[in-house]
């Protein structure tokens, strides 16, 4: 529910007017949150799955999540799907990394597959880079 409202938040703040935004900005300074607070939803959302947000935050979550994140199919419409998507981490696995790594690998020569200019290596620290974020948020949720 906290991540919901984070992204609530973070359209809000996109959708407020001018003269709204000091208001915003004070609501959000009297809540300890940075003025880079959107720029950082923004990042720790962008490639969650359901599998992550189960792991992490809700194990109760569905495909009807309400969390933006950009279509893994980077080339394909719509770029940023409304829902966190499911992506088949092969359960067979324990670990998250493990899981993670599989899904990289899987996709390795998909054409337009996630992270499409960046080297395999990037490929598998930017997963493990958001599983780090996803780690640490999810203890404070």
């Amino acid at each position: 529910m906290k991540l919901f409202l984070l992204v609530c938040l973070l359209g809000a703040a996109f959708a407020a007017k001018k003269k709204d935004q000091s208001r915003c900005q004070s609501v959000m300074k009297k809540a300890g949150l940075s003025k880079e607070f959107a720029k950082h939803v923004s990042h720790a959302i962008h490639s969650l799955t359901i599998e992550d947000i189960k792991m992490y935050f809700n194990k109760n979550v569905g495909e009807d999540n309400n969390i933006p994140v950009v279509n893994p199919m980077l080339r394909d419409e719509p770029r940023v799907l409304d829902n966190a998507p499911y992506m088949n981490y092969d359960e067979e696995f324990v670990t998250d990394g493990m899981k993670h790594f599989d899904v990289i690998m899987k996709g390795v020569n998909m054409d337009g597959w996630r992270l499409t200019a960046f080297e395999l290596l990037e490929r598998l620290s930017h997963v493990y880079h958001m599983s780090e974020i996803w780690a640490a948020a999810g203890k404070v949720y």
